[in-house]
C-alpha cells in the first residue's frame, strides 16, 4: 500500500512538471520546413517541349 502511494505521487509530480515545462518553453523543436518542387511540361506549337521548375518553401513553427 505504501509503495503504491509513493509511485502515484512520483508519477503525478513528473506529469505536472512535464506539463509545466511544456507551457514555459514551448519552442523546443526546430521549425519544420517543407520544400515542394514542381515540374511543369509545356508542349509548344512547333512540337518542342519546355520544362519549368518551381520550388515552394513552407516553414511551420
Amino acid at each position: 500500500m505504501n509503495g503504491k502511494i509513493s509511485v502515484i505521487v512520483i508519477v503525478a509530480a513528473v506529469s505536472i512538471l512535464t506539463i509545466t515545462f511544456c507551457f514555459i518553453q514551448p519552442k523546443m523543436h526546430k521549425p519544420f520546413q517543407l520544400n515542394i518542387i514542381e515540374y511543369l511540361i509545356k508542349i509548344n506549337n512547333d512540337g518542342s517541349m519546355t520544362t519549368i521548375k518551381s520550388i515552394t518553401t513552407e516553414v511551420r513553427k
